[in-house]
Formats: C-alpha cells, structure tokens, sequence
C-alpha cells in the first residue's frame, strides 16, 4: 500500500494513514484523538505541510496543450475555436495556490496508463507533472485554467496510482524530474512560513 512521504499524513493527521483517509477535518482531531494528542498534531504540522486551502488534489482543470511549459502557440488540430479541451488533475498544491497538473487523455487508441475508476475507464494518463504555463511561471487557476465542478474529482486510488507511476524509482528520469518539479512547488510558501 503506498505510503505518504510525510511522517504525518497531511489529510488526517494520523501517522498510520496508508494514503486511503478521507480529509478528515482537523475539527474532529480532539473527538478521535483526545484534546492531548490533537494538540501534538496540531503542532506537528502546522508550518510543515504546504497545500492549498482551496483546491483539493484530484481535482480538475481544462485547459489547452498550449497553456503548458513548452508548448506555446501551439493549437490543437480541430479545437482552434475551443481554447479549454484538455483535461488536467490537480496531484499537488502549496499554500499560493500553484498547482502541479497531469494531463489525462481519452482513450482512443493512445499510449498511456488507464485510470479504471474515472469517467468508466476512459481516461488515460503519462507519468509527466506539469507545473509551469506556457510564460515559464507556476500554474494557478485562471481563464486560461478552469477549475471543473467537485463531481468531476478524482477519487482517493486514481491519484494513489498516478503518484506511483510519477515516482517510480525505477524509472530514474521520470523520477528525478518529477521530484525536482514537486520539490520545486513546495518550496515556494507564504512569506509567514518562510
């Protein structure tokens, strides 16, 4: 079962999470913990974790192939007119909002891994983070990325196996440019957390 890189799941705060909790409000901490040991946790990760309070991970963004890092002017054949067709998945965020996306695809006939519980099985993905627009600065919601409805999220395990295919370690490129991009992200913070 795959395991958070944090000592303390930052989800639910307990230290046994194996990445399938719920966002579990910290409210209910001193109901399952205790007043004590709520506190400790509370503790623990307040100024260490860096995720968005607005945009869960496995949530999803339209935008265009030509709104990311390396593809500018770029325009997809047949969607001149439509400039957000490209469906994305937010995996991971920090505190200004910045987002790390991943593209998903239709499945017709394309390479990639198939996400068997999202939109039936239709969707694919490449093990590829993306987390800088077209002008070279972080991604954030905008008119150029939309932020789609909660029902169109992703559920707990899709992102589970989408995180283990971008940190494969046996795939040592994939991996080392997936972490530095993540790495990267994460150490942009609030100016009150520095």
């Amino acid at each position: 079962m795959y395991k958070y890189d944090y000592k303390i799941c930052p989800d639910c705060g307990r230290e046994d999470c194996d990445g399938n909790c719920d966002d579990l409000p910290r409210e209910l901490w001193k109901e399952i913990y205790g007043p004590e040991k709520a506190e400790r946790l509370r503790k623990t990760i307040k100024g260490k974790t860096n995720f968005s309070k607005t945009i869960p991970r496995g949530r999803t963004v339209r935008t265009s192939d030509g709104s990311f890092e390396g593809n500018k002017n770029y325009i997809k054949p047949g969607y001149e007119n439509n400039k957000t067709y490209r469906r994305s998945a937010v995996l991971d965020t920090n505190e200004l909002d910045e987002l790390a996306l991943v593209k998903l695809y239709g499945n017709d006939g394309k390479t990639g891994i198939h996400l068997p519980n999202y939109q039936d099985g239709y969707s694919l993905f490449r093990p590829f983070i993306e987390t800088k627009d077209e002008n070279g600065k972080p991604i954030k919601i905008s008119e150029k990325f939309v932020e789609q409805h909660e029902s169109n999220d992703l559920s707990i395990k899709d992102i589970q196996k989408i995180r283990r295919a971008l940190f494969n370690k046996k795939n040592k490129k994939v991996y080392e440019e997936n972490s530095s991009k993540i790495i990267e992200l994460k150490k942009r913070r609030k100016k009150e957390h520095r």
